[in-house]
C-alpha cells in the first residue's frame, strides 16, 4: 500500500498536530505528571524514561477527567484557532488503542500489522518519516499505541520492537492484554 497525496498530507498535519498536543501537554497540563507517571507505572511496571514518554502518550490520549473530558478536548477547547480538519483528527485521536501485533508486511510507506488479541489486521505509517520504520520487519511484533486516521493509523508513542524469537513471550503478552492485565 502507496500512501495518496491527500493521505500524506494528512499524516504531515497530524505530525504538527501531534507536536502541538506534547508542546500544550508539557505547557499547561504539566500538574498531572506525578499523577500521571504513577498511575501509569502501577498498572504497567517500567520507569524508564521511554515508559515516561508513553505514560504522557497515555495521558494524551486515554486519560479522562472526572468531568469525562480527556485531555484533547481541552486542547481542542484550548485552541479556537484549529481548522474543521483538524478538530475531526483530534476527535478521532480519543478512540485509540493499544496492542501487541505482528508484523506482516512493510513497504516504503505503510507496514501491515495483525493484532494478536482480536486478530484485526492494521495499516500503520509514522508521522515522524520512513527513517521511524527502519526496525520493523515481517515477522517482528511490536508494543505500540495506534490512533486513527482515514482509513490507516499512526503509531504514537515509543514502540517496542521483539524478534521472532519472543514469539512465546510476546502471545503471553498477547493474552495478558486480552484479559485486561497490561494495556
Amino acid at each position: 500500500m502507496v500512501l495518496s497525496e491527500e493521505t500524506a498530507a494528512r499524516v504531515e498535519l497530524a505530525g504538527k498536530l501531534k507536536q502541538r498536543l506534547v508542546k500544550y501537554f508539557h505547557s499547561k497540563e504539566r500538574q498531572f505528571i506525578p499523577l500521571i507517571l504513577k498511575n501509569y507505572f502501577k498498572k504497567n511496571g517500567s520507569q524508564s524514561d521511554d515508559e515516561k514518554i508513553n505514560a504522557y502518550d497515555w495521558f494524551i490520549h486515554c486519560y479522562r477527567f472526572k468531568n469525562g473530558d480527556c485531555f484533547i478536548d481541552r486542547f481542542i477547547k484550548g485552541h479556537q484557532d484549529l481548522s474543521q480538519e483538524e478538530i475531526v483528527i483530534l476527535e478521532k485521536w480519543k478512540d485509540c488503542g493499544g496492542g501487541i501485533f505482528e508484523i506482516k508486511d512493510v513497504n516504503e510507506d505503510v507496514a501491515c500489522l495483525i493484532n494478536l488479541v482480536d486478530g484485526r489486521e492494521y495499516h500503520c505509517t509514522s508521522n515522524m518519516g520512513r527513517k521511524n520504520r527502519v526496525a520493523l520487519r515481517p515477522g517482528f511484533f511490536i508494543l505500540t499505541r495506534l490512533v486513527p486516521l482515514d482509513d490507516i493509523y499512526l503509531f504514537s508513542g515509543l514502540p517496542a520492537v521483539f524478534p521472532p524469537q519472543a514469539r512465546f513471550h510476546v502471545q503471553e503478552m498477547a493474552k495478558d492484554m486480552g484479559r485486561g492485565l497490561l494495556s
